[in-house]
């Protein structure tokens, strides 16, 4: 190529990453809660982990939090950290909100507010409304708290059992997990379903025993993971899936799945993950093999899905250390893995795109893409991996390729007819200079360029 062609190819290329050249890009986070919690001990026992996917930071300790953590939510650019167990440290039976432009900007002392929720409750989970009402479950009473996140108040209540775990609103419903009887502390089978226009129990569905997590599919339906009973002496101590139809709240299909599980990921193909690393076919209801990730997951290895079709997996290291690996949900490829900073179990793995105008969102792996979009890379700076992320919102013709800082190609990663969907594509740099390089995405009449940076 000579040297005319060449400064036509970094012309090019600058221009067509003028428009974002210089300014800020959105950041990909993730937040974790940190180790068991325990309703005995006085001493907080676990705490909020930071990391930043867009720099490879990770701050292993934000804030005490517990002493029982459950789940944490994102609403109106902030974390909500829903706390039960005994009130030794003023957190138990609370919410916990903070500004998460506040923990990446690392503001020190951390401003946090802690709205209180009467003793004995044990709050579980938060299901947001909209962004000014919210329902917090509570697994030692018989109400289902309202929150209103206007104004950080709690504003009233639905009378409903004890045992409550999980929720999920959908049709203007919310649909509420039964875990346990706390009269016989034998597994409950009911799902317990809410009108949110007047806050009154519609019904209840019967479902497998021990119902946790609530999902929803491609298809609108809901996937209720059931624990079952952990004895191999009963019927039901496989663990199930039962499905419900939102519009009738019928149950409209069930899957033994085996090994307990309690939670479960739904990818863009419409492939359910369990906890224990079982795979399903969510619109067949149909085991897949393999299982996903190299097996079956132990009890401490938790699994996570965020960003399209990335999957978060906190394991164990022979030493007893804890890594974050990232995989794509869609292949089961290994992208990267993060080294962590605990011996400690990670939890509730929230993953936030934090945009420069500070609009935090999450979004859900199931809800099909609208629009082509080509995300910034993560890490980066980099070295020598990468991930470069997509999404296209119909079947197109694809090609992904990385320049060098004077237009030269240096790598194809994609070339090739694809379906509409999220994509993650690693990218390693072996045998490249540090330095600035360019990658570009053309799907159909699509095109865009960004940039990353190589520091070895």
């Amino acid at each position: 190529m000579n040297k005319r062609l060449l400064l036509a190819a970094y012309l090019w290329l600058i221009a067509a990453v003028s428009t974002s050249w210089g300014q800020a890009q959105p950041q990909r986070l993730l937040f974790a809660i940190r180790g068991f919690g325990s309703s005995t001990n006085p001493a907080p026992t676990q705490a909020l982990t930071f990391i930043n996917l867009s720099t490879g930071e990770v701050r292993d300790s934000v804030a005490a939090i517990g002493p029982i953590a459950n789940v944490i939510r994102v609403r109106n650019n902030r974390l909500y950290i829903v706390n039960s167990g005994a009130n030794f440290n003023g957190t138990a039976n609370s919410l916990q909100i903070i500004n998460i432009a506040d923990i990446v900007n690392n503001v020190n002392p951390l401003p946090i507010t802690t709205v209180r929720i009467p003793d004995g409750r044990n709050p579980y989970d938060l299901i947001f409304l909209n962004d000014n009402k919210a329902y917090i479950t509570n697994f030692l009473d018989s109400t289902i708290t309202i929150f209103n996140a206007a104004n950080n108040t709690l504003s009233g209540s639905i009378r409903i059992v004890p045992g409550q775990q999980n929720g999920f609103i959908a049709n203007n419903k919310l649909y509420v997990s039964r875990s346990v009887n706390q009269r016989t502390f034998v597994p409950d089978s009911t799902v317990f379903v809410i009108n949110t226009a007047v806050d009154t129990v519609l019904r209840q569905i019967r479902v497998r025993p021990n119902p946790q997590e609530i999902k929803p599919d491609l298809q609108g339906r809901l996937h209720v993971v059931c624990t079952g009973f952990f004895s191999a002496r009963s019927p039901d101590s496989l663990g199930f899936v039962s499905v419900i139809n939102p519009a009738t709240d019928q149950v409209v299909g069930t899957l033994a799945v085996g090994g307990n599980p309690s939670g479960v990921v739904i990818n863009s193909q419409g492939i359910g993950i369990l906890s224990n690393g079982t795979r399903y076919n969510t619109s067949t209801l149909a085991l897949v093999t393999p299982p996903a990730v190299g097996g079956t997951l132990g009890f401490e290895d938790t699994l996570f899905l965020g960003f399209g079709d990335t999957l978060f997996v906190v394991r164990t290291t022979p030493g007893g250390n804890r890594r974050l690996v990232l995989f794509n949900a869609r292949t089961l490829d290994s992208l990267t893995q993060i080294q962590l900073g605990s011996t400690q179990p990670y939890l509730s793995l929230t993953p936030v795109t934090l945009r420069p105008d500070g609009v935090a969102s999450t979004e859900r792996s199931t809800e099909r893409p609208t629009r082509f979009e080509l995300a910034q890379n993560y890490p980066n700076p980099f070295n020598p991996s990468t991930i470069i992320a997509y999404t296209l919102p119909v079947a197109s013709e694809v090609s992904l390729k990385v320049f060098d800082i004077l237009g030269r190609e240096v790598a194809t990663l994609v070339s090739g007819r694809q379906a509409a969907g999220r994509y993650q594509v690693p990218f390693t740099a072996t045998g490249l200079s540090s330095g600035m390089y360019f990658y570009r995405l053309q799907a159909g009449s699509f095109v865009e360029t960004k940039k990353m940076m190589l520091v070895k």
